[in-house]
């Protein structure tokens, strides 16, 4: 997978040859993976030896105690991999009340203020996979986007760089397995609550099982 991803960010020019990358961490397989590749590629002697990495995760405060084990979780693999980690709490139900979001949009909005308060203008990479592509534009089809929703998402958007926008999750889970990376459970990424959960646990299967090879054709 080294391969692949370093062609598809050369190709897309993602990295700065210089300067510092904050990865947003949640502890999942997709996470754990881009930023073992990106510790792979980045730092001295490497392909990008003048590029540092910044480990970000943000505790939602959505499950208690398992929140604050993932949180620990990342910390420690982090450290254990020599990155610098930031750990932030936000207590994201009460700000969906308080901004009068649903949850999911809560948790998006407190994740995405989190990462850039890390990054101070930095790049900020995440994990989002083509499988995340392909739910993303069944999410903006849904919403009635029309054609501007056939964009999706982009490898660059402004300070948001997505590398592994051409794998698949199926791909993290091997990469994680192949490289004894233990990858914590994320319930939010089972959380029904979630429209896009239920969008990649119902409706995608479904539609899977009706048009075969549907990523591709997305």
């Amino acid at each position: 997978m080294l391969e692949s991803v370093t062609a598809f960010i050369e190709k897309h020019q993602l990295l700065p040859t210089r300067g510092e990358i904050v990865v947003a961490v949640s502890g999942g397989a997709d996470s754990l993976c881009l930023l073992h590749l990106l510790h792979r590629l980045c730092g001295p002697g490497k392909r990008y030896p003048e590029l540092g990495l910044h480990a970000a995760h943000l505790n939602h405060q959505l499950r208690g105690e398992e929140s604050q084990r993932d949180a620990d979780a990342v910390a420690s693999i982090a450290a254990a991999w020599g990155i610098p980690c930031t750990v932030g709490a936000i207590d994201v139900p009460a700000l969906a009340q308080k901004e009068h979001r649903s949850l999911e949009d809560a948790a998006r909005v407190a994740r995405y203020r989190f990462l850039r308060e890390v990054a101070h203008g930095q790049p900020i990479a995440v994990a989002h996979h083509a499988d995340d592509q392909v739910e993303t534009l069944l999410l903006h089809w849904m919403r009635g986007s029309g054609l501007a929703g056939m964009v999706g998402m982009l490898p660059r958007q402004q300070d948001i760089l997505r590398p592994l926008l051409e794998v698949g999750h199926a791909d993290t889970v091997a990469y994680c397995r192949q490289h004894a990376i233990v990858p914590v459970e994320d319930f939010c990424d089972s959380d029904s609550r979630f429209l896009r959960n239920r969008i990649r646990h119902e409706f995608s299967p479904l539609l899977q099982w009706l048009h075969p090879g549907r990523e591709e054709g997305l």
